[in-house]
């Protein structure tokens, strides 16, 4: 998996500002708020994940899959390589949310284990 320089460049600021939040919450409310907080950006990165091809319907509206399909087919190939790419970049960006996300649950719950 290789980095595009702009997430060259983002992932150092992004590590920071996840570093600062989840000291900051650290100290609000312990190990416990960090293992939440974790949780909370795991389960919107694999949220994201499910629904990166498209919003997924419900019984209530089952046209929407189809929908999305025929929109797709319908594009030029241009347009396809660069929803591809646009794709790649969302499943790097991912990736690093998730692999923080268990970072964070697993020094929050161990921290809070452990402490306990």
């Amino acid at each position: 998996m290789r980095l595009s320089r702009t997430e060259t460049y983002l992932l150092p600021l992004v590590l920071a500002a996840t570093a600062i939040l989840a000291l900051a919450i650290y100290r609000l409310v312990g190990f416990l708020g960090v293992g939440v907080l974790g949780l909370l950006i795991a389960f919107i990165a694999v949220r994201m994940d499910l629904e990166k091809d498209g919003a997924i319907g419900s019984a209530f509206s089952s046209h929407l899959y189809a929908r999305q399909m025929t929109a797709h087919q319908d594009m030029s190939r241009s347009e396809r390589a660069a929803h591809h790419a646009e794709r790649g970049s969302l499943v790097r960006a991912l990736t690093f949310a998730k692999i923080i996300g268990a970072i964070l649950i697993t020094v929050g719950f161990g921290g809070a284990y452990y402490l306990g």
